[in-house]
Order: C-alpha cells, then sequence, then structure tokens
C-alpha cells in the first residue's frame, strides 16, 4: 500500500529522494490515464532503477561523446496476466521465437517481429536501425528520440521523461 511504500523505496535510493521519487512516479502513471497502485508504482522504479535509466545514462554518455546512439522502449504486454512489458520479452520478437503463451498471437505479434528483426539486422549491416517495415529511426540526440517498440511502433521524443527526470 501507499503507507508502506516508502520503507520499500528507501531500500533501493537514499531516504531523501523517496518522497519525490514516488510522487514523480505516481503523477507520470496517472498521466497516462491509470490509476496507480503502490504495486504499479513500486515496480516501476524498481524497473527503471535496474534497466532503463542506466541504460539511458549509457545512450547520453555515448551520444555527448559524439557518436551515434539509438534507444528504445519496449511496450508490448506479455500474453500473461499481470507480467506487462517484462524484462526479455523484447528477445523473443528480436529472434522469431515468439510464443502465443508468452508473446500473444496474431498478426501484430508477426508485424512487431518483423520490425524489430529488420532493425537489428539493419544495424548490423549499415550501423543505422532504420529499416522499411519500420521507418527512419533517429539517433538519441537533445531531444532523446527513442523508437517505442509496442503495438504501433514509432518514435517519440523524451518518452516517459518525468520518470526519467526523477533520477
Amino acid at each position: 500500500d501507499f503507507e508502506g511504500l516508502p520503507a520499500r523505496i528507501e531500500r533501493i535510493v537514499p531516504s531523501k529522494y523517496v518522497p519525490d521519487l514516488i510522487r514523480q512516479y505516481r503523477e507520470a502513471v496517472v498521466r497516462r490515464g491509470i490509476q496507480p497502485t503502490a504495486r504499479d508504482v513500486y515496480v516501476a522504479i524498481q524497473g527503471d532503477k535496474m534497466f532503463r535509466m542506466p541504460n539511458v545514462r549509457l545512450v547520453e554518455i555515448q551520444r555527448d561523446l559524439g557518436f551515434p546512439a539509438f534507444n528504445y522502449v519496449f511496450t508490448w504486454k506479455c500474453a500473461v496476466p499481470g507480467l506487462g512489458a517484462c524484462h526479455a520479452l523484447d528477445v523473443g520478437f528480436v529472434f522469431g521465437a515468439t510464443n502465443k503463451e508468452f508473446h500473444g498471437k496474431g498478426t501484430a505479434v508477426d508485424r512487431l517481429a518483423v520490425q524489430m528483426q529488420g532493425s537489428w539486422t539493419a544495424f548490423a549491416h549499415t550501423g543505422s536501425p532504420s529499416c522499411p517495415g519500420l521507418g527512419d529511426w533517429p539517433a538519441y540526440g537533445k531531444k532523446r528520440q527513442t523508437m517505442v517498440f509496442g503495438e504501433k511502433s514509432h518514435v517519440e521524443d523524451a518518452p516517459y521523461e518525468l520518470e526519467r527526470s526523477a533520477w
């Protein structure tokens, strides 16, 4: 519950940052039209701490050193209820190894797999993940252009910016 959430968050970040971190994550989820539970906020903070924020920092360092860097966010929801866009769900799409129990089934699954496989192949061949099945994927620049892979893949400037700025 929200009463016990600060104590859980204090296990992963210094206590002086906890109130603002919880507030910003709650606000971000509400802006997406979802009334968050304490679990939603905790999972979002923990996931970003472990996965997204280290990646964002790495991409920004590479960009700031003058090298092209490409970033993506994976929003496809797992077919297993409650897992959402869980860690490593994207791997099956990249390698064409999806299964209906975990990834789902249908034309949207197939389309996303083709988009991701095309991007990874294009990147290996050219250094750019832009490809015919997906379109232009610009380098991560000052606007933090990021490919959002999901039901309708698209490039977005600074997705999840409120959460990123909290760190």
